[in-house]
Protein backbone atom coordinates (compact mmCIF):
# COMPACT_ATOMS: atom_id res chain seq x y z
CA UNK A 1 0.00 0.00 0.00
CA UNK A 2 1.27 3.63 -1.20
CA UNK A 3 2.08 6.06 1.18
CA UNK A 4 -0.99 7.69 -0.32
CA UNK A 5 -3.33 5.06 0.14
CA UNK A 6 -2.12 4.26 4.02
CA UNK A 7 -3.08 8.02 5.05
CA UNK A 8 -6.65 7.94 2.84
CA UNK A 9 -7.30 4.37 4.95
CA UNK A 10 -6.36 5.90 8.34
CA UNK A 11 -8.18 8.99 7.38
CA UNK A 12 -11.50 6.98 6.51
CA UNK A 13 -10.69 4.91 9.90
CA UNK A 14 -10.74 7.74 11.98
CA UNK A 15 -14.01 9.10 9.81
CA UNK A 16 -15.48 5.78 11.15
CA UNK A 17 -14.20 5.77 14.31
CA UNK A 18 -16.12 9.01 15.03
CA UNK A 19 -19.17 8.31 13.35
CA UNK A 20 -19.33 5.15 15.63
CA UNK A 21 -18.31 6.47 19.12
CA UNK A 22 -20.83 9.64 18.42
CA UNK A 23 -23.65 7.48 16.98
CA UNK A 24 -23.03 5.13 20.69
CA UNK A 25 -23.75 8.29 22.80
CA UNK A 26 -26.60 9.12 21.14
CA UNK A 27 -27.99 5.31 21.33
CA UNK A 28 -26.68 4.45 24.81
CA UNK A 29 -28.15 7.79 26.14
CA UNK A 30 -31.65 7.20 24.28
CA UNK A 31 -32.06 3.21 25.16
CA UNK A 32 -29.89 2.98 27.92
CA UNK A 33 -26.91 0.52 27.81
CA UNK A 34 -28.23 -2.52 28.23
CA UNK A 35 -31.19 -2.01 25.93
CA UNK A 36 -28.94 -0.81 22.78
CA UNK A 37 -27.99 -2.57 20.29
CA UNK A 38 -24.71 -2.83 17.92
CA UNK A 39 -27.49 -2.97 15.45
CA UNK A 40 -28.83 0.17 16.72
CA UNK A 41 -25.14 2.23 16.91
CA UNK A 42 -24.36 0.78 13.20
CA UNK A 43 -27.68 1.88 11.66
CA UNK A 44 -27.45 5.55 13.61
CA UNK A 45 -23.67 5.61 12.46
CA UNK A 46 -24.23 4.73 8.97
CA UNK A 47 -21.92 2.08 8.89
CA UNK A 48 -22.19 -1.46 8.62
CA UNK A 49 -22.54 -3.88 12.40
CA UNK A 50 -19.51 -5.63 11.22
CA UNK A 51 -16.97 -2.37 10.99
CA UNK A 52 -18.39 -1.55 14.34
CA UNK A 53 -17.19 -4.94 15.84
CA UNK A 54 -13.66 -4.60 13.73
CA UNK A 55 -13.34 -1.46 15.76
CA UNK A 56 -14.71 -2.41 19.10
CA UNK A 57 -14.79 -5.78 20.18
CA UNK A 58 -17.63 -5.17 22.84
CA UNK A 59 -20.28 -2.63 23.71
CA UNK A 60 -18.20 -2.14 26.84
CA UNK A 61 -15.08 -1.35 24.98
CA UNK A 62 -17.31 1.26 22.95
CA UNK A 63 -18.65 2.53 26.03
CA UNK A 64 -15.17 3.07 27.39
CA UNK A 65 -14.56 4.76 24.51
CA UNK A 66 -17.08 7.31 25.01
CA UNK A 67 -16.28 7.28 29.17
CA UNK A 68 -12.46 8.42 27.90
CA UNK A 69 -13.10 10.89 25.36
CA UNK A 70 -16.01 12.77 27.33
CA UNK A 71 -13.82 12.60 30.53
CA UNK A 72 -10.76 13.69 29.06
CA UNK A 73 -12.30 16.93 27.41
CA UNK A 74 -13.75 17.87 30.89
CA UNK A 75 -10.76 17.18 32.54
CA UNK A 76 -7.79 18.62 30.27
CA UNK A 77 -9.42 21.73 29.14
CA UNK A 78 -8.72 23.59 32.00
CA UNK A 79 -4.80 23.43 30.87
CA UNK A 80 -5.87 26.16 28.22
CA UNK A 81 -7.16 28.61 30.91
CA UNK A 82 -5.33 31.36 31.34
CA UNK A 83 -3.84 31.04 34.55
CA UNK A 84 -2.74 34.68 34.80
CA UNK A 85 -6.40 36.45 35.27
CA UNK A 86 -8.48 36.74 38.56
CA UNK A 87 -10.02 34.18 40.22
CA UNK A 88 -13.51 35.14 39.24
CA UNK A 89 -11.86 34.63 35.45
CA UNK A 90 -10.48 31.62 35.65
CA UNK A 91 -13.64 30.21 37.90
CA UNK A 92 -15.48 31.31 34.56
CA UNK A 93 -13.35 29.77 32.24
CA UNK A 94 -14.48 26.73 34.03
CA UNK A 95 -17.59 26.84 34.28
CA UNK A 96 -18.18 28.04 30.68
CA UNK A 97 -15.82 25.40 29.43
CA UNK A 98 -17.46 22.54 31.61
CA UNK A 99 -20.85 23.44 31.03
CA UNK A 100 -21.06 23.59 27.09
CA UNK A 101 -19.14 20.64 26.99
CA UNK A 102 -22.86 19.06 28.89
CA UNK A 103 -24.96 20.79 26.62
CA UNK A 104 -22.85 19.82 23.74
CA UNK A 105 -23.18 16.29 24.42
CA UNK A 106 -25.82 15.75 26.82
CA UNK A 107 -26.48 12.04 26.05
CA UNK A 108 -22.77 11.23 26.82
CA UNK A 109 -22.77 13.06 30.04
CA UNK A 110 -26.73 11.57 31.29
CA UNK A 111 -24.64 8.16 30.37
CA UNK A 112 -21.72 8.80 32.66
CA UNK A 113 -23.78 10.01 35.68
CA UNK A 114 -25.73 6.74 35.53
CA UNK A 115 -22.68 4.84 35.82
CA UNK A 116 -21.34 6.68 38.35
CA UNK A 117 -24.70 5.44 40.27
CA UNK A 118 -23.99 2.06 39.02
CA UNK A 119 -22.30 -0.25 41.59
CA UNK A 120 -20.15 -1.64 39.15
CA UNK A 121 -18.45 -0.85 36.30
CA UNK A 122 -17.58 -3.46 33.16
CA UNK A 123 -13.49 -3.89 33.40
CA UNK A 124 -12.60 -1.79 30.10
CA UNK A 125 -14.63 1.19 31.62
CA UNK A 126 -13.30 1.39 35.03
CA UNK A 127 -9.92 0.82 33.18
CA UNK A 128 -10.64 3.69 31.40
CA UNK A 129 -11.91 6.01 34.37
CA UNK A 130 -8.41 4.50 36.67
CA UNK A 131 -6.59 5.85 33.79
CA UNK A 132 -8.33 9.77 34.10
CA UNK A 133 -7.08 9.85 37.75
CA UNK A 134 -3.99 11.73 37.32
CA UNK A 135 -6.05 14.48 35.41
CA UNK A 136 -8.32 14.52 38.12
CA UNK A 137 -5.60 14.79 40.83
CA UNK A 138 -4.10 17.91 39.20
CA UNK A 139 -7.39 19.33 38.06
CA UNK A 140 -8.11 19.58 41.91
CA UNK A 141 -4.58 20.73 43.04
CA UNK A 142 -5.14 23.54 40.72
CA UNK A 143 -8.07 24.80 42.26
CA UNK A 144 -6.84 24.13 45.71
CA UNK A 145 -4.18 26.54 44.76
CA UNK A 146 -6.67 29.04 43.64
CA UNK A 147 -8.62 28.70 46.71
CA UNK A 148 -5.36 28.93 48.93
CA UNK A 149 -4.72 32.39 46.67
CA UNK A 150 -8.28 33.41 47.99
CA UNK A 151 -7.25 33.04 51.48
CA UNK A 152 -9.50 30.56 52.09
CA UNK A 153 -8.57 28.58 55.64
CA UNK A 154 -9.74 25.17 54.10
CA UNK A 155 -8.63 25.05 50.35
CA UNK A 156 -9.17 21.46 49.53
CA UNK A 157 -12.60 21.57 50.80
CA UNK A 158 -13.53 25.17 48.84
CA UNK A 159 -12.65 23.19 45.77
CA UNK A 160 -14.57 19.93 46.28
CA UNK A 161 -17.76 22.14 47.27
CA UNK A 162 -16.93 24.17 43.91
CA UNK A 163 -16.74 21.02 41.83
CA UNK A 164 -19.76 19.63 43.48
CA UNK A 165 -21.76 22.33 43.05
CA UNK A 166 -20.66 22.70 39.02
CA UNK A 167 -21.40 19.04 38.87
CA UNK A 168 -24.99 19.52 39.84
CA UNK A 169 -25.53 22.29 37.51
CA UNK A 170 -23.77 19.96 34.84
CA UNK A 171 -26.47 17.05 36.10
CA UNK A 172 -29.31 18.93 35.40
CA UNK A 173 -28.59 19.88 32.32
CA UNK A 174 -27.53 16.22 31.26
CA UNK A 175 -30.97 15.09 32.61
CA UNK A 176 -33.19 18.04 31.39
CA UNK A 177 -31.39 19.86 28.71
CA UNK A 178 -34.30 21.40 27.39
CA UNK A 179 -34.20 23.69 30.31
CA UNK A 180 -31.46 25.35 28.27
CA UNK A 181 -33.67 26.55 26.21
CA UNK A 182 -36.49 27.80 28.61
CA UNK A 183 -34.70 30.69 30.67
CA UNK A 184 -37.48 32.13 32.98
CA UNK A 185 -37.43 28.24 34.23
CA UNK A 186 -33.42 27.66 34.19
CA UNK A 187 -31.33 31.28 33.77
CA UNK A 188 -28.25 30.00 33.23
CA UNK A 189 -26.14 33.30 33.21
CA UNK A 190 -27.40 33.95 36.06
CA UNK A 191 -26.32 30.57 37.58
CA UNK A 192 -23.38 30.72 36.59
CA UNK A 193 -23.06 34.24 37.75
CA UNK A 194 -24.23 32.99 40.86
CA UNK A 195 -21.71 30.36 41.42
CA UNK A 196 -18.50 32.03 40.45
CA UNK A 197 -19.51 35.22 42.69
CA UNK A 198 -19.57 32.44 45.67
CA UNK A 199 -16.71 30.73 45.31
CA UNK A 200 -14.06 33.59 44.03
CA UNK A 201 -15.08 36.35 47.00
CA UNK A 202 -11.16 36.46 48.96
CA UNK A 203 -11.32 35.44 52.35
CA UNK A 204 -10.56 37.72 55.38
CA UNK A 205 -6.99 36.06 57.08
CA UNK A 206 -7.66 36.49 60.67
CA UNK A 207 -4.81 37.92 62.92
Amino acid sequence: MSPRSKALSSKMKQASTVAIVEAAERVFGEQGFHSATTEMIAKRAGVSKGLVFNYFATKDDLLAEIVTRRLSEQLTFWREIDLRGTPAAKLRQIVDRALDSVMRHPDAHRLYFSLLLQPGASKPVQRAIDALKPAVAEYYALLEKMFAGLGSPAARAQAYAFQAALSGIAHMIAIQPALTKRPELFPMQAIKDELIAAFSRRRKVSR
